[in-house]
């Protein structure tokens, strides 16, 4: 019964991050389109935790650490430092190929938002998308799947 309530709330919290992900396509530059990113990876996180997806989980914290470095500073050895990340979080929580998924999305995510164009941002949705919705339906987060339909 506990673990009927858990998925529920953690679909739930999903949903709220998909009204933030709304959000994260109306801004107009930088610094703003990295806050809601920021508070979105925050929301997804907890979403995924919940539901054991832990590559995804990984991935959302590991947006969370590079929202704040990017909104501080722009280096190339950040850019570097995150890829390297992005890939070892699919080798920390690996549980197969679909742990190569969310890692391509967030290598996707870090050359997106190091770039800092929303346009460019707007344009790697997409194969974001299918490498998060891929994973979403593999692990049961209908809010993760819901998300990245409407993103498309």
């Amino acid at each position: 019964m506990f673990s009927v309530w858990l998925n529920i709330t953690a679909q739930l919290i999903g949903f709220a991050g998909i009204a933030v992900n709304a959000l994260i396509y109306q801004q107009k530059n930088r610094e703003s389109l990295l806050k809601m990113k920021l508070t979105s990876d925050v929301i997804w996180a907890i979403h995924y935790l919940m539901i054991e997806a832990y590559t995804a989980t990984a991935v959302a914290c590991l947006g969370v650490l590079r929202e704040f470095v990017f909104m501080k500073r722009k280096k190339a050895s950040s850019l570097i430092c995150f890829l390297i990340l992005a890939l070892l979080s699919a080798v920390i929580t690996w549980n197969g190929c679909v742990s190569l998924l969310p890692s391509a999305a967030s290598v996707t995510s870090v050359v997106s938002f190091y770039l800092g164009i929303p346009c460019v941002s707007r344009i790697t949705a997409f194969p974001i998308s299918i490498c998060m919705g891929i994973y979403s339906a593999l692990n049961g987060s209908y809010a993760g799947v819901a998300n990245e339909i409407l993103t498309v």
